[in-house]
């Protein structure tokens, strides 16, 4: 078993580089125009300093650390409904739906107790039943991963309720396992990895001298995100994903084009041409 503590790492970490007194450092931006400010407090109502504050979206997760005071600035942020995770290894977790429009969102989060630890154990296999060695489990909001042994088994620490369990590995449909709720058994579990479904298009609207230069990020569900370069021919493909909707993002500079698709399950493969449109 290869366990990754992601979280209490980047405690760890980002605590010794960063001063109590100093003001909230705002995470690195993504391109969106919305701003996450708040302030963390223990379940006391006290300010939570040094307190970790992770944002899940669809571009992924964003962390900082909350200053002195218990304060918060997350920056570049899409407007979106996503989750906010912050915890502190002293004063509890809590996890809350966030709603963030353009512009500054203010959201207050008070720490809950932390629960005690107890172990998610399971195996991942592929569509066929057969064991998948090297797949990346990972308990989300929590972050905690770990890798598959060679009989497909791994061992996973949580102090939530339930699970949200997301396997990933190149080559394969992602297999998901949700229990929010926590009302099944944390052992004994199976995720199945599912069949890839391609992806492949034409970036059109461009000159052929820039084509190698287009990005292509793929944004799914589970905070998947894919990245394809464009060849010469102004063609791009994703080899592997997972039924659901994904927004196709191409990127030239500050140029960029986007569209959203729906992939359906047993689909063999898809595509979807990208057009940028003529700079003004």
């Amino acid at each position: 078993m290869k366990p990754f503590f992601s979280f209490a790492l980047a405690f760890i970490l980002l605590a010794g580089s960063l001063e109590a007194s100093n003001p909230p450092a705002p995470a690195p931006r993504s391109g969106g125009d919305a701003t996450l400010t708040g302030q963390v407090l223990t379940p006391e109502g006290a300010p939570a300093s040094g307190a970790v504050v992770v944002y899940f979206g669809l571009a992924g997760r964003q962390r900082v650390l909350a200053d002195a005071e218990g304060h918060y600035q997350i920056q570049g942020l899409r407007t979106e409904i996503g989750t906010l995770l912050a915890r502190h290894e002293e004063h509890g977790v809590h996890t809350l739906s966030v709603d963030l429009r353009p512009g500054e969102n203010h959201l207050d989060v008070t720490l809950e107790p932390m629960p005690p630890s107890r172990a998610i154990r399971g195996r991942v296999v592929d569509q066929d039943g057969r064991p998948v060695e090297g797949v990346q489990v990972q308990n989300n909001p929590e972050g905690f991963s770990a890798l598959t042994d060679a009989d497909g088994s791994f061992l996973l620490e949580t102090r939530q309720s339930g699970f949200d369990l997301v396997a990933k590995k190149a080559g394969f449909a992602s297999g998901l396992l949700h229990d929010f709720a926590g009302t099944a058994s944390s052992e004994g579990l199976e995720i199945r990895l599912g069949e890839p479904i391609p992806l492949s298009g034409r970036i059109r609207g461009i000159r052929s001298s820039h084509r190698t230069e287009v990005k292509v990020n793929a944004y799914g569900p589970n905070e998947l995100i894919y990245t394809a370069g464009v060849g010469p021919d102004g063609r791009y493909q994703f080899p592997w994903l997972e039924p659901g909707r994904w927004e196709v993002v191409a990127r030239l500079g500050k140029r960029s084009t986007s569209s959203k698709i729906e992939i359906a399950p047993g689909e063999k493969e898809r595509r979807l041409d990208l057009r940028f449109h003529q700079e003004p």
